[in-house]
């Protein structure tokens, strides 16, 4: 068992915070393994959120955003390890996390859960959100012996959120499931070097975006998002990505050079938008297809 105190104070505002962690683990036997474990979470927005300004009739500056509190989060995780060889490994990890005192616009939808970037950012925001993050984490997994190794992992979760204004929503990740393929193969070469191939290929529940005003967006010529329905459209339920990666190790006396070629993105394609097409004045998808090529040599001593 390890129990602990996270102590930390945030000059900006006076705010301090001690949270505690704990965590346990039972050995069953050698093939069985159970873990728990519980801690409180915090932290801060990106600091220009506490710095924005609203100019008052008297003519002094405010600072809206000077006393918000941190994001705080409860965790908590239950694990089960199996180990039915000395190379393989198969374990579960269910999980519940509850998020409160979110940074959420009053009375609107928006919430800084959701938060990704804005180089105009300029909102008074209020601790009054809360959010919550549940599922199981799968993960099979074999090391490497004789030359080769794998990793299959999958989750399948559930991320929302309550925002300003009251009501539930998808958060913007609220994917749903993600899954991994990973393994490789090596060959000694000349009793030294080594030789190899690695490959991935991940499936996974693309994130969230806002609807678009059709309507608004024919008459501005550009795209406009519809701000009463946050997170209800992804072009697909399903996004892949894979990589593939060829290697030569040269082993010397005293160092050792790698010599790569992998190619990212063989197959996959990722939703990157919407963007306005002016010759149709029709609204279209925005995607990523290219597979990136890289090419790299490393010295290692």
């Amino acid at each position: 068992m390890i129990a602990g105190l996270n102590a930390s104070w945030f000059e900006l505002n006076d705010d301090f915070l001690i949270e505690p962690r704990l965590s346990a683990n039972f050995q069953a036997n050698r093939q069985n393994r159970f873990s728990i474990g519980f801690g409180m979470h915090s932290q801060i927005e990106p600091l220009f959120v506490y710095f924005v300004s609203q100019a008052q009739p008297d003519g002094e500056t405010h600072f809206p955003n000077r006393s918000l509190k941190r994001m705080r989060a409860k965790h908590f995780v239950f694990a089960y390890d199996f180990l039915p060889t000395a190379y393989l490994r198969l374990k579960i990890e269910p999980y519940y996390q509850h998020l409160y005192n979110v940074p959420v616009l009053d009375g609107e939808a928006y919430s800084m859960l959701n938060f990704q970037k804005d180089w105009c950012f300029d909102k008074a925001l209020v601790n009054k959100g809360t959010g919550e993050n549940y599922g199981i984490d799968l993960t099979l997994e074999r090391y490497l012996n004789e030359g080769y190794y794998y990793l299959i992992t999958a989750s399948l979760y559930q991320s929302n959120y309550i925002g300003g204004d009251g009501q539930s929503y998808n958060s913007r990740y609220n994917g749903n499931a993600v899954i991994n393929f990973l393994g490789g193969k090596e060959w000694t070469i000349g009793g030294k070097n080594l030789l190899g191939i690695n490959g991935k290929i991940a499936f996974y529940g693309p994130y969230w975006h806002q609807a678009i005003d059709i309507n608004a967006s024919a008459q501005r010529g550009d795209i406009v998002y519809d701000e009463a329905a946050p997170f209800t459209y992804r072009p697909a339920n399903l996004e892949s990505i894979s990589d593939i990666t060829l290697s030569y190790r040269i082993n010397h006396s005293r160092a050792s050079s790698l010599i790569a070629f992998q190619i990212k993105n063989i197959l996959g394609r990722q939703y990157l938008g919407k963007k306005y097409n002016l010759a149709t004045q029709e609204i279209e998808n925005d995607f990523f297809t290219s597979p990136v090529p890289f090419i790299s040599y490393k010295i290692e001593f």
